[in-house]
C-alpha cells in the first residue's frame, strides 16, 4: 500500500515506490525526499484537504477517510486514507505518518449498482403490472404503486399482510373471468410475484 510520512512542515522524510508511482499518475510529478508534500499536488481542492487533515493529526488526531484525489478524468482516483501521528520518544509529536489504498474500482461498482437500482425501481414503479415482493412466509415485503392502485390500498395498508389469504381472494373477486398470469420466482428469503391481468 502506499505510504508517506511528513514532519511537521509537510516535508516528506519517507515513502514507499507505491506512494512514488500513485503521485506519477495522479499528478505527473516524481515526489523526492525533503520537499514539502503539498507543493506536489496541483489540485486546490486537494491540497487544502490533505493540509487541513495532516494539521488535525499534528493536533493528535488519528483519521481515517475516504476521498477523492488526483487530477480531473481518469487520474482522478478514489482513496481510503488513514492517518496518524508520529511521536517522538519524549511523546512529542513530529510529523503524521499516512497509509493510504486505491478502492476506486469498488466505489465504481458501488456508483453503477445504485444507478442500476434506482434505473430498476423507477422500472418497477413506471410499469403496468402489479409487483409484489414478500417474505418465506407470504407477508407483503413491497408492493408497486400499480399495484396499489390496482387493489385500491395504499402501500402501509398491504405491507405485512398475507398475499395468499388475501390478494389473490381479492384478484379472484376483482377480475372474475379475467386471466390471470402469475409468475413466481422462490428465492432463499423470499418470493418475488408478479402479476400481469388483462381482461377477455
Amino acid at each position: 500500500a502506499p505510504f508517506f510520512l511528513v514532519d511537521l512542515d509537510f516535508r516528506l522524510v519517507t515513502f514507499n515506490q507505491n506512494f512514488a508511482d500513485t503521485m506519477r499518475f495522479m499528478f505527473d510529478i516524481d515526489v523526492e525526499l525533503g520537499c514539502n508534500l503539498l507543493q506536489y499536488i496541483s489540485v486546490e481542492k486537494d491540497r487544502e484537504k490533505i493540509e487541513r487533515h495532516l494539521k488535525q493529526v499534528f493536533n493528535g488526531e488519528v483519521l481515517v477517510k475516504e476521498d477523492y484525489a488526483g487530477k480531473e478524468g481518469e487520474q482522478r482516483s478514489s482513496f481510503e486514507i488513514v492517518h496518524y501521528p508520529v511521536q517522538h520518544e519524549d511523546g512529542k509529536i513530529i510529523g503524521a505518518a499516512t497509509f493510504f489504498r486505491d478502492i476506486t474500482a469498488r466505489k465504481k461498482m458501488e456508483e453503477e449498482l445504485q444507478s442500476s437500482e434506482k434505473r430498476y425501481r423507477q422500472l418497477i414503479e413506471d410499469t403496468n403490472l402489479i409487483i409484489i415482493q414478500a417474505d418465506k412466509l407470504g407477508g407483503i415485503t413491497y408492493i408497486n404503486d400499480y399495484g396499489c392502485q390496482f387493489f385500491g390500498y395504499p402501500s402501509q395498508d398491504l405491507i405485512g399482510i398475507d398475499f395468499h389469504d388475501y390478494l389473490f381472494s381479492d384478484v379472484d373477486d376483482l377480475l372474475g373471468e379475467s386471466q390471470n398470469i402469475l409468475e413466481l420466482e422462490n428465492e432463499t428469503t423470499q418470493r418475488v410475484v408478479r402479476a400481469h391481468f388483462t381482461s377477455t
